[in-house]
């Protein structure tokens, strides 16, 4: 981001290094007040989204006319006309895109899931019969994980989740 003051921004030499500052990005809190930088960078890419044809991204080239990775991105300060015009560098602007590029793909939609799972039995003595028949502690008496790897098939109106592989993982 252009974390520098508008007047620290006026010092700065002609053709001198605009000074950035690098942002960790921290995922969205259950804020009832104004959205979080990234709901905000969410709603733009989805509303970006919902325009295009199927509601769907068909290419990269699509996917990076986002405003919001760029000229609209919600970790650049565009308050005031001094940072819109000595703040910001080509090198700002397109941090984002450099960043998540490698994360993007085109083509089908596929993820993976682990799951991990257990099957309990009250452990002995922890029924509390004074209380109710309230059980304080159990015994793990089995495990289980399994990997899945799952392709989105159809268009945002009518998607369709298809299972590609299902394995039960070995215990390590």
């Amino acid at each position: 981001t252009n974390a520098l003051a508008d007047d620290k921004l006026l010092s700065i030499p002609t053709n001198g290094p605009i000074p950035l500052q690098a942002r960790f990005i921290v995922p969205a809190a259950n804020d009832p007040g104004t959205p979080t930088a990234i709901e905000r960078f969410l709603i733009g890419m989805s509303a970006f989204r919902q325009s295009l044809p199927e509601g769907t991204f068909s290419s990269l080239a699509q996917f990076l006319q986002v405003p919001e990775l760029t000229i609209r991105s919600p970790w650049l300060n565009t308050a005031s006309s001094y940072q819109q015009r000595l703040g910001l560098t080509d090198t700002a602007y397109e941090r984002l895109p450099q960043q998540i590029l490698s994360l993007v793909k085109s083509g089908d939609a596929r993820f993976v899931v682990y799951a991990y799972g257990q099957s309990l039995k009250p452990a002995d003595g922890s029924i509390d019969t004074s209380n109710g028949n309230i059980c304080t502690n159990y015994q793990v008496t089995a495990e289980v994980a399994t990997r899945a790897v799952i392709r989105v098939e159809g268009g945002a109106a009518r998607p369709r989740a298809v299972i590609e592989s299902f394995n039960v993982l070995p215990p390590d």
